[in-house]
């Protein structure tokens, strides 16, 4: 894939490629790591409570999720993605792409063969310390907000 193309362009042209994977992280209420909040329940790049941060963000899963993105190839963990791009051609992903592909373009470029990205660092974080909230919004269910437990229940 050819980096140096304008978010626009790349925007354009890949189908699962996602610069989160380079600038961001996702810290889910049981402590797993994700690619973002999209991604299922019950995935995981390695749990913070039992892994360090940089063992995590440079280590097997991650490394593997690059090498996907950077060849173009799906991850199991960004369907949430695929699936809202094929009914409405929008996603956090394509909004991901827009806002920072060209903030990455160095960081791709560094991405080491087996996908680690020793020069990387998340400036976008997303840490759920609990799934307590006075709210219901329907992006969310019980796993994020205990408002939503009665419906889950039900």
């Amino acid at each position: 894939m050819n980096f140096k193309k304008s978010a626009q362009d790349i925007f354009q042209s890949t189908k699962h490629y996602c610069p989160l994977l380079w600038n961001h992280l996702h810290i889910n209420t049981t402590g797993d790591v994700q690619p973002c909040c999209m991604a299922p329940f019950g995935t995981s790049l390695g749990n913070i409570n039992e892994k360090s941060f940089d063992e995590i963000w440079n280590g097997d899963l991650m490394k593997d999720a690059r090498q996907r993105l950077l060849k173009d190839l799906p991850l199991d963990t960004c369907k949430g993605c695929y699936e809202k791009e094929q009914s409405s051609n929008w996603s956090l992903r394509k909004a991901s792409i827009m806002k920072y592909h060209e903030s990455v373009i160095p960081l791709l470029e560094t991405t080491h063969p087996d996908g680690g990205s020793y020069d990387s660092k998340p400036i976008y974080w997303d840490i759920r310390f609990s799934n307590i909230c006075n709210m219901r919004c329907r992006m969310c269910g019980h796993v994020s907000s205990s408002k939503w437990l009665n419906d889950a229940k039900e």
